[in-house]
């Protein structure tokens, strides 16, 4: 059994959800309905295709999509990591974005090509390589990597589009997904551990990897973080 936490990160609002209200639907669509269980699975493999992405503790991920059930995903996922989301409005086109995921200096951003019409991913790229042309591209820090992933966004290293049938040549929300094999959940708990200012140990309870948390001197019972893993 998970001991009801007071629910004062994302990972423990997840868990909570899902004991009492299981499969009954979390978000319902014209596509489909999630329920909380799978809410807080996909939320989980996101979050650890985040990390095997090379996004970590603190970097900041732009979601620049409508609101549909990956955009929740993605965003629970990210903020699961300690990532900060950085939503931009769909209305927005590339300068904008630009700025935005810039003065933010993101690392990563979801997007979807082909809502209302707009290619956002060329949007993008035509906006950064023109800051770049004129000199406008992102200031690196000391110790800072550049990459070449987006003229003018030299901290952005992750492009990934919902839509996958766009053709947009990005990493489609579906293989963006299976990178989630990639991280260990000894990871994603450190990860879980650094932004949330905590101590956890993995153990096994009744065969299920569990975490044990202390905080400030006090030891929770355990929270189930995966039984899939």
């Amino acid at each position: 059994a998970t001991l009801q936490l007071p629910a004062g990160t994302i990972p423990e609002l997840l868990a909570r959800g899902e004991d009492p209200f299981g499969d009954h639907p979390a978000f319902a669509t014209e596509a489909g309905t999630l329920s909380y269980r799978d809410l807080r699975t996909q939320s989980r493999n996101a979050a650890r295709a985040f990390l095997a992405s090379g996004v970590r503790p603190g970097d900041r991920v732009g979601i620049w999509a409508p609101n549909v059930v990956e955009f929740m995903v993605a965003l629970l996922g990210a903020e699961s990591i300690g990532a900060a989301v950085v939503p931009i409005n769909t209305r927005y086109r590339g300068e904008e974005a630009r700025v935005i995921l810039s003065r933010a200096r993101a690392t990563a951003v979801v997007l979807i090509n082909g809502f209302l019409g707009a290619d956002y991913s060329s949007m993008l790229r035509e906006a950064g390589a023109r800051a770049a042309a004129e000199g406008k591209a992102t200031d690196l820090r000391d110790g800072e990597v550049a990459h070449d992933v987006v003229g003018g966004l030299p901290h952005l290293h992750t492009v990934i589009d919902l839509n996958d049938e766009s053709g947009s040549g990005e990493t489609t929300w579906a293989e963006f997904l299976t990178r989630a094999e990639q991280t260990p959940l000894a990871d994603l708990v450190a990860a879980y551990a650094q932004h949330a200012d905590v101590d956890i140990t993995i153990e096994s309870v009744g065969g299920v990897d569990a975490a044990r948390r202390v905080q400030g001197g006090e030891a929770f019972d355990f929270v189930v973080l995966a039984s899939d893993a």
